[in-house]
């Protein structure tokens, strides 16, 4: 069978995490690129708050490059392939994160989940983990748009998913998307 790799897109409260989870109740693995974020901070014993994270985020891409969380977040990707036909990814952030997985893997399906902004802001204010405010809300959407050029990855996407429909109706376009 072919191995399918299904990349999750969107700025921050879009959906991501609820498609993953959708994912990963369909028996999927999926391998969250904001892991590696975490990951940093536990090692150098800091919490994990938006303020830490935009810095650790800042940081590692300065120090190792643009494409750094690709480039460790490919060898879970590699591992899981071997077990599945296909693995999610959660959270690709940039062009040159993209780039790198096109040139390592085969068969990348891009969904892009947009939501209006003020849905988002209303879920991420409410979210149970790394809550955001809305001044912290439109800071980390600026770093994603500006500095990341995430919306550049809605261009290239294979599907594009407006979410602002219930959990129900979400989980039925994504079923729909197995098939």
């Amino acid at each position: 069978m072919k191995k399918t790799i299904i990349v999750l897109v969107g700025l921050p409260g879009s959906g991501k995490t609820t498609a993953a989870r959708f994912f990963k109740k369909n028996n999927i693995p999926v391998i969250r690129m904001g892991s590696v974020t975490e990951k940093f901070l536990r090692e150098k014993g800091k919490k994990i708050t938006e303020k830490n994270e935009y810095k650790e985020r800042m940081d590692l891409r300065k120090i190792e490059g643009e494409d750094i969380y690709a480039r460790l977040t490919l060898p879970c990707v590699v591992a899981s392939l071997k077990k599945n036909d296909t693995v999610v990814i959660e959270g690709m952030m940039s062009l040159s994160e993209k780039e790198y997985f096109e040139n390592k893997l085969k068969q990348i399906k891009i969904i892009y989940i947009e939501s209006p902004k003020s849905v988002r802001f209303n879920r991420l204010k409410k979210r149970e983990l790394r809550p955001l405010n809305a001044l912290e809300a439109e800071k980390r959407d600026r770093y994603e748009i500006d500095k990341l050029g995430k919306l550049k990855l809605k261009k290239d996407a294979d599907v594009i998913i407006l979410n602002e429909m219930s959990l129900e109706e979400f989980n039925k376009k994504l079923e729909s998307l197995l098939e």
